[in-house]
């Protein structure tokens, strides 16, 4: 989305926004009213303000509201701080501005973001028939990435220990969102909101592993095939290195995941021996065809060796010979 909006000029404004809003968790109302006074770069923090008991804000018709009737402060990304670094500051205050530097209207900016955002990518990424996916994609949807996002890779019990996904009733977000817990500013800079994809739809990290992984598989077909493989050998290498790489895959499953129960926990321990076993099958089958293809290439090159003209007589021929020479 962020490089679709960067690649056209008059949506770089809607690229700001949708940093902001995955950043942030705010609502576009929320951050349509952000002001540069709540922005505290030194602290790196952002204060979300609840106006309701300002008498003058009330009076002035500028009073700012949560839905949670309460003034938060969240963490800021070094994404989102780099954004807010190059941002030029307007004399009205505000932190983002719509296309041509007006105020942020919200339906202006949901219809913008549907037409010019989902309406252009929704084939890139389809969506099932009878089901919700990217078509169906809102500016609120990124208020429930940005909730949901902190506890990937959080097991169940930790999750349901929090009770909800979402930042005001989760203890564990609140906890997370602290502005003074210097924890929670270092988890926020290992959190990547936003990857930069190519046209593809991959990432560099991921192109950069890809190209490793088909470097070492390469590597290895080359190290097992040797110099003159015969076309069985080389079908088992192809077998041993994609069960090499299922191995790898399983363990690093088995190494990553977090199971919930113990019947969780045996079917990855039982994968990752599956794989093991197969690799190990398939290892012994090279071997075996390689054995019997030495011993048939020595009988071979024995059969067709050519005998010498001049051989020497049999061992059992001497004595006869010796004797024959010692009558003369």
């Amino acid at each position: 989305m962020v490089n679709r909006c960067t690649a056209i000029p008059r949506l770089l404004w809607l690229a700001n926004v949708i940093i902001a809003l995955a950043h942030t968790g705010l609502r576009i109302s929320e951050l349509a009213g952000l002001r540069w006074s709540d922005v505290d770069l030194n602290s790196n923090t952002i204060r979300v303000a609840d106006e309701r008991s300002s008498r003058r804000k009330r009076k002035a018709s500028a009073m700012r509201i949560t839905k949670g009737r309460r003034s938060r402060v969240i963490p800021i990304h070094p994404r989102l701080r780099q954004l807010f670094e190059g941002l030029s500051r307007k004399p009205d205050g505000r932190v983002l501005h719509a296309e041509r530097g007006g105020v942020l209207r919200p339906n202006n900016v949901l219809h913008t973001f549907i037409c010019d955002v989902i309406e252009s990518l929704k084939e890139k990424f389809p969506t099932p028939a009878d089901e919700i996916g990217f078509e169906h994609g809102r500016l609120h949807s990124f208020r429930h990435f940005s909730a949901a996002k902190p506890f990937s890779g959080v097991p169940r019990r930790e999750r349901s220990r929090s009770g909800s996904a979402t930042p005001t009733a989760s203890k564990m977000v609140e906890h997370y969102c602290h502005p003074r817990n210097e924890a929670a500013q270092r988890k926020m800079e290992q959190i990547d909101f936003i990857v930069e994809e190519d046209e593809e739809g991959i990432t560099q990290e991921q192109v950069v592993f890809r190209e490793a992984l088909r470097a070492k598989m390469k590597a290895l077909r080359v190290e097992l095939a040797g110099s003159n493989p015969t076309p069985i050998e080389r079908l088992l290498v192809e077998r041993v290195v994609a069960c090499w790489l299922q191995l790898a895959h399983a363990d690093c499953m088995a190494a990553q995941a977090r199971p919930a129960s113990i019947a969780e926990g045996n079917y990855i321990q039982r994968r990752q021996d599956r794989a093991h076993r197969r690799y190990l099958s398939a290892i012994k089958m090279l071997a075996v065809v390689r054995k019997l293809a030495l011993a048939i290439r020595v009988d071979l090159n024995l059969a067709s060796r050519p005998l010498p003209e001049h051989a020497e007589p049999a061992p059992e021929s001497r004595p006869r010979a010796l004797a024959h020479s010692a009558e003369n």
